[in-house]
């Protein structure tokens, strides 16, 4: 099960895994609701703090009924906030049920719903919109195509700059997309940003570099260079991210850089002994003048070199490497808490099996010798079932 809490912009519900195995309803809806009180570490909650050992009860029957200790004194928003937080959680105990917070026996009042009885689907639109359907691009000798093999208008659809990754995202303040591409030799590389039909322009980020990825919804783009992570602003102006783990340090060379949906999360690939990447996942804390990756923990086992990930969903990621052992290479899935790690195989996938991108809900792409393919009904084809030559394919952010 998932208990939602908040990114810290609180405009996205970003789902924390949980494991039960209780099924009856009221049992479900009494333990979701324990889960949901305690404080998160490092994502937001606008539940009223529940001193420790006071007993949240749920009463489950045609309405869920939830008695929450200070639920009447929050104001309006948090009010908002918390019906959100409580719908989508206990949603998971009784699909579609009606719900009602009350304080002390006396319901609560939601103002944006106007009335005490809700359900989750009054919140879900808002703060889990349904996923996009972006079109995919790929790199070839240089320059960027769509999906149906079409070159980029302007110097991105030519080789003038000799492009080796790209990342293409929707900008919150022009129409046309930004872009964000690596060029030159990998020990060396440069990063440009620019926008779409336009000239890309240098940035100070040089080295060893990860492909780039623009953070959802701020006109922002992260990139690993060597050990140090950076973000830069649409005009190529770069800050560093200061990395920490749970426990322990995070070194080696950041080899991918990919976010979750909501933006509140990021998984990096990172090498470790021998050079062999592991996949990390962290969460994203943004001051006024500076952001962070805290709370990093590795979820890809000891025995696999992971080479990149993408976000499939809120919850699931996949990753594409190599059985150390065996040297067999695969896609992985993988729960964002690191359980059910599981080997796909390859499939009918060529050798040199390197990049994989994901747009929520929209089939994974991957590149393998220099040649791109989609998932299609249980395997892999190339874009228009016909071999399609490319590297790094991308789905807009």
């Amino acid at each position: 099960k998932s208990i939602y809490f908040f990114a810290q912009t609180e405009q996205r519900l970003v789902p924390d895994p949980r494991y039960t195995s209780l099924t009856d309803s009221g049992l479900l809806a009494n333990w979701l609701m324990t889960q949901l009180v305690v404080q998160p570490n490092s994502l937001s909650t606008a539940l009223p703090n529940v001193p420790s050992g006071t007993p949240v009860k749920v009463t489950t029957g045609s309405t869920i009924v939830v008695d929450l200790p200070g639920a009447s004194q929050l104001n309006a928003n948090t009010k908002n906030l918390m019906a959100a937080q409580v719908a989508l959680t206990l949603d998971q105990a009784d699909r579609n049920a009606r719900m009602r917070i009350t304080d002390g026996g006396q319901p609560v009042v939601i103002p944006q719903i106007g009335a005490a009885t809700f359900d989750a689907d009054q919140f879900r639109p808002e703060y889990i919109p349904p996923p996009r359907s972006p079109n995919l691009y790929y790199v070839d000798q240089g320059a960027v195509y769509d999906h149906s093999g079409k070159p980029l208008p302007g110097p991105l659809g030519s080789d003038s700059n000799n492009l080796t990754s790209v990342a293409l995202a929707a900008s919150a303040s022009s129409s046309r997309l930004l872009v964000a591409g690596t060029t030159g030799p990998s020990e060396n590389a440069k990063l440009l940003v620019g926008q779409a039909g336009a000239t890309l322009h240098p940035t100070p980020v040089t080295g060893q570099l990860s492909r780039p990825a623009w953070a959802p919804d701020v006109d922002e783009v992260w990139i690993g260079a060597g050990d140090r992570l950076f973000r830069l602003n649409d005009q190529g102006r770069a800050a560093t991210v200061p990395i920490t783990a749970r426990t322990g340090a995070v070194t080696g060379r950041i080899m991918s850089v990919r976010f979750s949906p909501e933006g509140a999360r990021a998984a990096l690939v990172i090498a470790g002994a021998g050079g062999r990447g592991q996949l990390w996942i962290g969460t994203i804390l943004r001051a006024p003048t500076s952001v962070r990756v805290t709370g990093l923990y590795p979820i890809s086992p000891v025995g696999v070199a992971v080479t990149d990930a993408a976000w499939n969903d809120q919850s699931l990621l996949l990753a594409v490497g190599r059985d150390i052992s065996s040297g067999d290479p695969s896609v992985y899935e993988v729960h964002g808490d690191g359980s059910l790690w599981t080997s796909l195989g390859i499939g009918n996938l060529p050798p040199g099996l390197d990049s994989i991108t994901v747009a929520e809900g929209t089939v994974a792409a991957v590149s393998a010798g220099g040649t791109v393919w989609v998932q299609s009904n249980g395997t892999w084809t190339g874009l228009g079932n016909g071999t399609t030559n490319g590297s790094n394919p991308v789905y807009v952010e």
